[in-house]
């Protein structure tokens, strides 16, 4: 059935042709090399397995991007729309007799925004949207609620038909474009029927553009009790409509707040009227015209005067999302721009071509003058706190960077401390036998370490032998020498990202996790040209590591070999760590620690290597990511997460999350649900890098306080057994 779906014709400058998959197996970097040819062993970017009533439907094959006609930038994964390029499937059964999800896309969360592309025989329309200003309270484990679930209940769908009223079937939806925080999705038929959907993460309109659409219908489709839709109209204005209404769930969701309102405002082309009669619960655009358009808005109260600020921003389309950054190394600044272009889709009257944008807690709490003044009083509720909206297309965020060590210091004066410090060397093993790129890329970077503080201590011996060992296995990996390869990287030409093999947690077939994975890596490196500085020129060893930082965060946009900033979502402030983002939640990360252990040791490679374009990025990273774990994973100040119980009485008592995914926060793990395991991944590994766990101490304690007060402290890592120390 993938076949049917994809076509590769149209895939452009991203797709290789038979020639560029046929050259050298081996490409030299330097002293490194790499693969360009893949081994029929191991497994690429792939589409899932589907199946139905546990009969397979469709078998795993090579994922292909999925874009439109005429897309010629490199494909972009790992952000909230990832899986409207990447078709991946997921573990679950098919509902349908086909995988259908496997066409449109999952479920996506660009906040204040959750929507999904779909489409079957069973139903007419091509979208379901709503808004998640609700949550419900899941996942009891021992005698804690550990999830803070934000479920789409789909307000409403969306239904584009052709002349003769008959909704039309597209046959998938594909990525056209994108910005640095946004999409545009193409839906269309063999027969013409198109349309584009526009979104940006933080914007509260859904912008359309249509060809030979003659009509869309919008249907209320909020489950439980609806109350009859009321509307917020203005007779000046035939083309636009707002409306409000209200829904309850069964109790037994838990949602909560119940009911919750909503308000939708509707703004259609000059002279294209935008109805609502009969059933009460649709709305509904006619006679479009060949080439139309429209947009959706989330309006935050039911006010007229709101619908009409609303309306005179509704028709600046954007065209572009850009984020700059500079480091100012003088005052220790990080300065971040966010810069939306938009283009005016008619001109006329009072309307006007910018845009707003919905600010995250964390940009609002750095927000500089004068984009200060241009705040509102216009507010959504989140996942990730309130947002609060912003009127106009451009505002900057300066952060302090309260810098990095290349190692902890040595501060201790006990009596012993010599002592326990040779028990602890002779108790870590100087060897590395990991077989895959996640726990390889640990042991080399702990013994690199190791390295560093035997060297503090002045223990030569111990460092040349940890130094040794982890230069020695890092170039077994940074070097392809054939198929008999254990530890080598390929460079997948149609994905245009560095794999590493043996792979884990998905890191090939999903290319799930590689800044978790090559941080390690860049760590290692960072160490190794610390002592070496020549290790480090691009001729050496170098150019192979510069190359697994451009695979996770290629900070020049003019550089088409991968895509820009691949992991990490300027707009969230964070990494997501899932390439396709194939889940009904969305994309997520779990380790917020091992996204920013990748920065600290961008920023120590670029000093190593006397870079200071490659630090500056780190910086950037680190300063942005270390700022936004402590607000959403650790709940900093105690105003993200929710603390009055659901309708069914469910309490969320944690002070911190293991995972922060698009629509969800989840005090669990993908490998334990202990506390060890919630708040180990997001401390680990603990570096000279680490210093911002300490930064705010009362939100560190509260952590600290109830982590070791559970019994299962200790159960995801035990400690070896010794005095003071849990068997």
């Amino acid at each position: 059935m993938l076949g049917a779906v994809v076509f590769a014709a149209s895939l452009g400058a991203i797709a290789s042709s038979a020639q560029d998959r046929a050259g050298s197996a081996t490409v030299p970097v330097g002293q490194g090399s790499y693969t360009d040819v893949l081994s029929t062993t191991y497994q690429g970017p792939a589409a899932l397995p589907c199946y139905h009533d546990d009969q397979l439907v469709e078998p795993q094959v090579t994922a292909t991007p999925m874009v439109a006609s005429g897309f010629s930038k490199p494909p972009q994964t790992h952000d909230w729309y990832s899986s409207v390029i990447w078709k991946a499937n997921n573990s679950w059964d098919a509902q349908l007799g086909e995988c259908a999800l496997h066409k449109y896309s999952e479920s996506m969360h660009p906040h204040p925004w959750s929507l999904r592309f779909e489409s079957n025989p069973n139903f007419a329309h091509q979208m379901v949207a709503g808004y998640t200003n609700y949550y419900n309270i899941e996942d009891q484990y021992q005698d804690t609620y550990r999830t803070l679930q934000h479920t789409i209940q789909n307000d409403f769908t969306i239904t584009f038909k052709d002349s003769g009223g008959n909704p039309i079937a597209p046959n998938d939806t594909r990525l056209a474009d994108y910005s640095d925080w946004g999409m545009t999705a193409f839906s269309g038929d063999n027969q013409n029927h198109n349309w584009r959907t526009t979104l940006l993460e933080g914007n509260p309109y859904m912008f359309f553009e249509t060809t030979n659409i003659a009509s869309v219908e919008i249907r209320l489709q909020a489950v439980g009790a609806a109350f009859p839709a009321a509307v917020i109209t203005d007779s000046a204005h035939s083309n636009m409509l707002g409306f409000t209404f209200a829904f309850t769930n069964d109790p037994s969701t838990g949602q909560t707040p119940s009911p919750v309102r909503h308000n939708f405002g509707i703004f259609a082309p000059a002279g294209t009227p935008v109805n609502h009669s009969g059933d009460a619960r649709v709305f509904s655009i006619e006679n479009l015209p060949a080439n139309g358009y429209f947009s959706l808005a989330i309006l935050p109260d039911e006010q007229p005067a709101t619908l009409d600020f609303f309306r005179r921003r509704a028709y600046a389309y954007p065209t572009d999302a850009r984020v700059n950054w500079s480091y100012d190394e003088s005052q220790a600044r990080v300065t971040t721009g966010y810069h939306v272009t938009t283009e005016l889709k008619e001109n006329g009257g009072d309307l006007l071509n910018q845009t707003v944008q919905a600010l995250y807690v964390h940009q609002q709490q750095s927000l500089a003058a004068p984009a200060v003044r241009s705040m509102t009083a216009y507010t959504y509720t989140s996942l990730m706190g309130e947002m609060r909206v912003l009127d106009g297309n451009r505002f900057t965020t300066p952060l302090t960077y309260h810098g990095v060590l290349p190692i902890l210091p040595k501060v201790a004066a006990s009596p012993d401390y010599t002592t326990t410090l040779q028990q602890m060397f002779d108790q870590s093993a100087a060897t590395t036998t990991a077989p895959d790129s996640y726990f390889s890329g640990k042991e080399m970077a702990r013994l690199a370490q190791m390295a560093m503080i035997a060297h503090q201590v002045g223990d030569t011996v111990r460092r040349d032998q940890y130094l040794n060992l982890a230069r020695t296995t890092l170039e077994d990996w940074l070097t392809y020498s054939g198929e008999s390869d254990k530890k080598f990287f390929y460079r997948d030409p149609t994905w245009r990202s560095m794999i590493g093999y043996m792979a884990g947690y998905g890191s090939d077939v999903l290319l799930n996790d590689h800044h978790f994975h090559y941080g390690y890596f860049v760590m290692t490196a960072a160490v190794i040209a610390h002592f070496d500085p020549t290790w480090g020129a691009s001729e050496n060893w170098g150019g192979m590591v510069d190359l697994l930082i451009k695979d996770i965060a290629n900070g020049d946009r003019s550089d088409g070999s991968f895509p820009f900033l691949r992991f990490f979502a300027p707009y969230s402030g964070h990494n997501w760590a899932n390439g396709a983002a194939n889940a009904a939640d969305g994309n997520n990360q779990e380790s917020s620690s091992e996204a920013i252990n990748f920065a600290t040791a961008l920023i120590l490679w670029g000093e190593a290597t006397n870079n200071a374009t490659l630090r500056d990025l780190g910086v950037y990273l680190y300063t942005t990511e270390t700022d936004v774990a402590l607000k959403y994973w650790f709940n900093e100040g105690n105003n993200i997460y929710p603390r009055q119980p659901d309708s069914r009485g469910r309490t969320f008592v944690w002070p911190a999350v293991g995972m922060v995914w698009g629509g969800k926060l989840s005090s669990v793990t993908y490998f334990g649900a202990a506390t060890g395991c919630v708040i180990g991944i997001n401390v680990l590994p603990v570096t000279g890098g680490s210093l911002y766990l300490g930064r705010n101490q009362i939100a560190g304690k509260a952590v600290y306080d109830f982590a070791a007060n559970t019994y299962d402290a200790f159960k995801c890592w035990p400690p070896p057994a010794g005095p003071g120390q849990p068997p």
